[in-house]
């Protein structure tokens, strides 16, 4: 064999070339969707899977969440989402712009009735029996951020939610709303990946 023969898998080739050796692109896993939690009526909605969380937006009164919109990284691209829920114009407001490293590792809160300390508003709360998302924090890589905590005095009657996945971030957001939020779900990627 000459000095400009190699030897391959498909045989000689000159020039020191090689040949037949394959090169593939490693694709992302898809991402996984974790089951919705919280209240089972509404209108369904959807963000679909995106890259990243950029920003949040919560609308929300005495008894819950009424609305929550999400903006998105896609590549290059801002994807903004719908408002999802209803949101009266006395409603108080909480904005959230994640930083450019930081991801969403898991959203937390409470799905039932926040009751306030006795009195008549506790008593008509019961008998209406309004249901909502009364907490939503959203934890990432960096910190917390709290929509709604627990408010010393009043009970919390219903679910505790827990939308998480080790190792992953989350990438999309979708669920259920009437009046208010009712139920929320999670698309996460692994983090290394997404």
């Amino acid at each position: 064999m000459s000095k400009e023969e190699t030897v391959s898998s498909k045989g000689k080739e000159p020039y020191g070339c090689i040949s037949g050796v394959n090169y593939g692109t490693r694709l992302a896993p898809p991402a996984k969707k974790l089951k919705a939690q919280g209240g089972g009526f509404g209108y369904d909605w959807d963000d679909g899977v995106n890259d990243n969380v950029r920003m949040i937006t919560v609308t929300y009164d005495g008894s819950g969440v009424n609305t929550v919109k999400f903006e998105y990284a896609l590549g290059t691209n801002t994807v903004v989402g719908d408002k999802h829920g209803y949101s009266p114009s006395d409603d108080q407001k909480k904005e959230f712009r994640l930083k450019v490293d930081e991801y969403i590792t898991s959203v937390e809160g409470h799905y039932g009735q926040r009751l306030p300390p006795p009195g008549p508003d506790r008593t008509t709360m019961k008998a209406f029996g309004y249901e909502s998302m009364t907490m939503l924090n959203f934890k990432t890589n960096i910190t917390t951020y709290k929509v709604l905590d627990i408010k010393p005095g009043y009970e919390y009657v219903g679910t505790p939610i827990k939308l998480t996945e080790e190792g992953h971030k989350i990438v999309g957001f979708y669920g259920m709303y009437s009046t208010c939020v009712n139920q929320i779900g999670v698309y996460v990627k692994p983090i290394g990946d997404a």
